[in-house]
């Protein structure tokens, strides 16, 4: 995931998580680039599992109040 990051020029401020919690099983994950934002409830209000843009990630973010 390091390198990924790097690869990819997200900032250091780019986080991941292990899959302690068996997501993967428990969201249907079916692709590596699967994406969700989450609120603090863990209510899901954004998925995608294409390639992302800065511009896009801005949008989903902001259904759960996080802006730039």
């Amino acid at each position: 995931l390091q390198a990924y990051r790097q690869r990819f020029g997200f900032s250091l401020a780019w986080r991941y998580a292990l899959d302690r919690d068996e997501m993967v099983l428990k969201y249907k994950i079916r692709y590596l680039s699967t994406k969700f934002v989450l609120d603090r409830a863990g209510v899901i209000h954004y998925t995608d599992f294409r390639p992302a843009s800065y511009n896009t990630w801005v949008q989903a973010l902001a259904t759960v109040g996080v802006s730039r």
